[in-house]
């Protein structure tokens, strides 16, 4: 066995690159539930169509307003 062999038929730069792209599909997949969440999409939804409007609902939107400015 040469430098880095854990057993004869693994080394760690193998292990480490398992490891990358187990970690890397795993925030993938973090990242798309984070991003299924911001945009308003819902997880599990309601049996009943009216329940799926109600729990689905956009919230009002924002209005902002200016202070008046005095010259």
């Amino acid at each position: 066995m040469g430098t880095g062999a854990i057993t004869e038929y693994v080394d760690v730069a193998q292990i480490a690159l398992y490891a990358f792209w187990i970690l890397f599909f795993i925030l993938v997949g973090y990242l798309h539930r984070k991003a299924s969440v911001r945009d308003g999409l819902c997880r599990c939804l309601p049996v009943s169509s009216a329940q799926v409007s109600a729990a689905c609902r956009h919230p009002k939107p924002i209005v902002w307003r200016m202070a008046r400015a005095s010259a």
